[in-house]
């Protein structure tokens, strides 16, 4: 199955190169749906640990202190996942 190709000021480029300049450009993410076991970092600064508890997405401090739930939230407080808790555990 071959690219679709695109003219660019007369060369032919992928749509996927072209798509993916155009994002790092605009500064454009797409929206990550965080799951338990995911660390992430809040604004950039402090960690989070993400879980479910009762079938809804909680993010904890480091503490143990519930910080915020939900997906809504975490895109509000823009969180950026950095990995995955069984990253952070030293055996």
């Amino acid at each position: 199955m071959s690219e679709k190709m695109v003219d660019v000021r007369g060369q032919q480029i992928s749509e996927d190169t072209v798509v993916e300049a155009l994002r790092k450009h605009c500064g454009f993410q797409e929206k990550y749906q965080f799951k338990a076991g995911d660390v992430a970092k809040c604004r950039g600064k402090a960690l989070r640990i993400i879980c479910r508890v009762d079938g809804k997405l909680h993010s904890l401090a480091l503490d143990g202190s519930l910080m915020s739930s939900g997906q809504t939230a975490f895109e509000f407080y823009d969180y950026e996942k950095i990995g995955e808790l069984k990253d952070f555990i030293r055996g």
